[in-house]
């Protein structure tokens, strides 16, 4: 049976077959997609879209979507040991179950499971469950538990494409002296670490930095700080011209719209999570509405 839904909380079927959760309220506007438990659009009151999606994606069935905020999980990039396993794990692909919608004076709060999935990379037992808060300011909270009855070793990420108008006007601040891996780099480069606050954009960055304080995103769009629980890594990413010709429903400028700073526990922060335990991965993205740089 379909979850009854509050005032200013709709469902709405794509043409391709992908069913989204559509929020309007006085605080702000969103809408997720039951694929992937994933946001493709979020815009606070009197603000601008936060979030960049690709005007060449086709919303089809068992395909990821090129922007919004993809969730990575239980595993980021390759898979470590399986080879045709698909990149950034099975959350993103999978149809998630919304099991409760509320709606408060200043926002909406969604939570949504992640059902069983008959697959070896998930043993018995482990679960995975999202919270979204939809507000002024928009929250997710990614839940492993681990009911099994062995270690559970995973990475994951908040895959965050943010809308920045134009590259060239766009950094990532709040990085001074964090350390970071290029993942450009050989590995036997050894630890690096950014003598800048600011990161600008001019090639190809894929970097997991590891901080100790809120990063936040400015351009020419709006300012979005980042505050974080449960996480000690943030992958920084933008494909340059290249690698964009290489990507799927993405267009050859559309490196120029985009930045992704993703909150994660990923490379040396990966986690091991014990069974009965769990662990929660949160960020709050709150916007300034006028354009920052």
């Amino acid at each position: 049976m379909e979850l009854a839904l509050p005032e200013g909380v709709n469902y709405e079927d794509h043409d391709n077959g992908l069913r989204f959760v559509v929020v309007n309220h006085p605080c702000a506007a969103a809408r997720v997609c039951l694929q992937g438990a994933q946001v493709t659009h979020f815009q606070p009151a009197q603000g601008p879209e936060v979030f960049w999606v690709s005007e060449a994606e086709p919303y089809e069935p068992g395909k990821a979507i090129r922007g919004g905020i993809p969730l990575c999980w239980p595993w980021f990039g390759a898979h470590p040991s399986d080879t045709a396993a698909p990149a950034h794990g099975l959350a993103r692909d999978a149809m998630w179950t919304l099991q409760s919608v509320s709606r408060r004076v200043d926002g909406v709060t969604l939570v949504l499971q992640l059902p069983e999935l008959n697959t070896p990379h998930i043993p018995t037992g482990v679960e995975l469950q999202l919270q979204i808060d939809v507000g002024a300011e928009l929250l997710l909270r990614l839940t492993t538990t681990n009911n099994g009855v062995s270690d559970f070793n995973f990475s994951q990420a908040l895959h965050a494409y943010f809308n920045i108008a134009d590259i060239n006007l766009a950094q990532v601040s709040g990085l001074a002296g964090v350390q970071y891996d290029d993942s450009l780099l050989p590995q036997a480069s050894g630890d690096q670490r950014a003598l800048m606050d600011q990161l600008k954009f001019d090639a190809e960055v894929d970097r997991i930095y590891y901080p100790r304080r809120p990063l936040a995103v400015e351009s020419p769009v709006c300012r979005v700080e980042l505050i974080t629980e449960g996480s000690g890594s943030a992958v920084i990413w933008n494909p340059w011209i290249e690698k964009s010709r290489r990507l799927s429903h993405f267009l050859a400028q559309d490196y120029q719209r985009m930045v992704c700073v993703e909150t994660a526990n990923c490379g040396r922060d990966s986690r091991t999570l014990v069974a009965g335990a769990s662990h929660s991965l949160s960020v709050t993205y709150v916007v300034d509405g006028t354009g920052k740089i």
